[in-house]
């Protein structure tokens, strides 16, 4: 009968570690969501030949620290240090080029977790 008792604790051991590894590992997923839907995120959505829109559609406000065309080719320095309110947009006119390869990188500071983030659009696929 003890060694009945002692199968049982270590089967009820082994299953409440399992448990909590098992329901933790999501949570941590989840948190981490969480972050990632809080800061800024911006798109680029095509209008016109050469009309392109830049958008915030993340939760949080940003600042631009900078934006290039071409890998540091065309500096676009009217929207240094401009705010982006969530859901704000702006026009952005990006000269067609013979290859049609444009490749813009924005890089932006997260005003609610102050880190910076960078993104990269390739305007064919726009």
């Amino acid at each position: 009968m003890e060694l009945f008792n002692i199968i049982v604790l270590i089967v009820l051991t082994v299953a409440i570690i399992c448990g909590v590894i098992l329901i933790s590992i999501p949570l941590f997923h989840i948190s981490g969501y969480l972050r990632k839907a809080k800061r800024p995120f911006f798109v680029i959505n095509k209008k016109k030949d050469d009309c392109f829109y830049l958008q915030n559609t993340g939760n949080s406000e940003c600042v631009i620290s900078s934006i290039f065309l071409n890998d540091e080719a065309r500096y676009f320095e009217n929207l240094n240090g401009v705010s982006f309110a969530p859901h704000q947009k702006i026009r952005l006119v990006i000269p067609a080029s013979e290859d049609g390869n444009d490749a813009v990188t924005i890089q932006y500071f997260d005003s609610l977790s102050k880190k910076y983030y960078r993104q990269k659009f390739v305007t064919s696929n726009l």
